[in-house]
Formats: structure tokens, C-alpha cells, sequence
């Protein structure tokens, strides 16, 4: 379970009047409400971050062609037990 922290933010009234409609007609707290809301934001960018990591270590140490091979040989021999119809 994660640990909670308290904080003071400071936005602009019509913006909370907006906020505070949205998180009553979801029943929600504000806790709840901005806690969805950030991780709306982080959950993406830390795909991107996954993603572009990934694509670097693959660039830096791309798959060799027996690798290549025996993946494609490991699918050929995964269909092959198929039933195609």
C-alpha cells in the first residue's frame, strides 16, 4: 500500500468550481479526483519513457539472425500445430 501525503495547491476558482461539479457528480473525494487526474498524465508519459527504453536497447543490441531465425522457425512451428480451417 502506498504511503499518503498531504498537499496545499493553489489553482484558480473557476477551475476548482469545475473540478468540484466533476468529483461530486462522480462521487469522488478531491484526494480522488487528483489523484486520477495525475496519473491521466504520468500513466502516458510513462509508457513513452518504457517504450523509448526498450526501443534504445533494442538499438543498441538488436536481435542477431540466428535469434531471428529461431523465432521465426519457434512460429512456424507454433501455426503448424493449428487447426486451419
Amino acid at each position: 500500500m502506498s504511503t499518503r501525503t498531504k498537499v496545499t495547491i493553489t489553482i484558480p476558482t473557476d477551475i476548482l468550481e469545475r473540478i468540484e461539479r466533476e468529483r461530486l457528480r462522480n462521487h469522488e473525494s478531491r484526494s480522488a479526483f487528483f489523484s486520477r487526474a495525475a496519473e491521466s498524465v504520468l500513466r502516458p508519459r510513462d509508457r513513452r519513457s518504457a517504450v523509448d527504453q526498450y526501443l534504445r536497447g533494442y538499438q543498441e543490441q538488436p536481435e542477431t539472425d540466428e535469434e531471428q531465425l529461431l523465432g521465426i522457425e519457434s512460429a512456424r512451428a507454433v501455426f503448424a500445430q493449428e487447426a486451419w480451417e
